[in-house]
């Protein structure tokens, strides 16, 4: 893997933030972030508990973990509006914008790579706030949904 993949800057945090607390690195919090790591969408800690399950990774340990990863600015949460209320997670990373777009009634998220919209909010200035970086979620319904609905 390059030194500069997502992975590895998750890793780096996580180790500086294993350190400072003085917990110990384990097998099964770099197994999760391995695994989280290559889903290139947003995830959900039942999605990944069903990943590691083959190696004996119990889903308390999973949830245990994801708890750890937001207190280590290593994973930020996306919530949906729709009625499960689920809530999915996506790896931090340090000055990366994302957009993604939402369904409000099954909460399936897509990432959306649009330069022109990244290059205008990049350039928006706000008063007495120097922003790093920005996370935008698009929410409606999507096409699979529109289709079940009939509209």
């Amino acid at each position: 893997m390059k030194s500069h993949s997502p992975y590895n800057q998750a890793s780096v945090r996580l180790n500086e933030y294993l350190k400072a607390h003085r917990l110990k690195p384990t097998f099964e919090r770099d197994l999760i972030l391995q695994t989280i790591a290559q889903i290139p969408h947003p995830v959900s800690p039942t999605e990944i508990a069903e990943e590691v399950k083959v190696h004996h990774i119990s889903r308390s340990t999973v949830y245990n973990t994801f708890k750890l990863f937001c207190l280590a600015r290593i994973l930020s949460a996306i919530t949906s509006d729709n009625s499960v209320g689920q809530v999915r997670y996506e790896l931090c990373s340090d000055k990366s914008n994302s957009i993604q777009m939402v369904c409000t009634r099954c909460g399936r998220t897509v990432a959306i790579h649009d330069k022109t919209l990244t290059h205008l909010i990049s350039q928006k200035k706000y008063n007495n706030f120097n922003y790093s970086h920005f996370t935008l979620t698009v929410k409606g319904e999507c096409k699979v949904c529109r289709k079940i609905k009939g509209t």
